[in-house]
């Protein structure tokens, strides 16, 4: 499951296709970060993007955490994504999908 959503100079927010928030994030020069929450066992991503030139302009994505779609999360942000759920999983005793995504940050990094 993936939300895309914009959020509107009136304040309100609009969802929209993958390609139409790649076209907004690029339009406005968005920057991301995120934010780690949990829903039940799912660790959800909500990537959270931003203007440095204009504070009325910001998108979000939120997404469910995958080890097998890393290439979802943007490059600019993926190595603390990963830390932070590796984070998680060990604090769990998660200990087999700790390894995972200690495995990738490896490959990736």
């Amino acid at each position: 499951m993936m939300l895309n959503s914009f959020n509107n100079f009136d304040g309100s927010y609009e969802e929209f296709s993958f390609e139409d928030f790649n076209e907004v994030i690029s339009k406005f020069n968005l920057k991301p970060d995120f934010l780690l929450s949990r829903d039940g066992d799912v660790i959800l991503v909500n990537e959270v993007w931003s203007s440095p030139k204009n504070k009325n302009v910001s998108a979000n994505r939120i997404y469910e955490f995958d080890i097998f779609f890393l290439e979802l999360i943007p490059d600019e942000i993926k190595k603390r994504v990963l830390e932070e759920v590796l984070e998680i999983y060990v604090e769990e005793e998660r200990y087999e999908e700790a390894v995972e995504v200690r495995d990738s940050i490896k490959l990736l990094f």
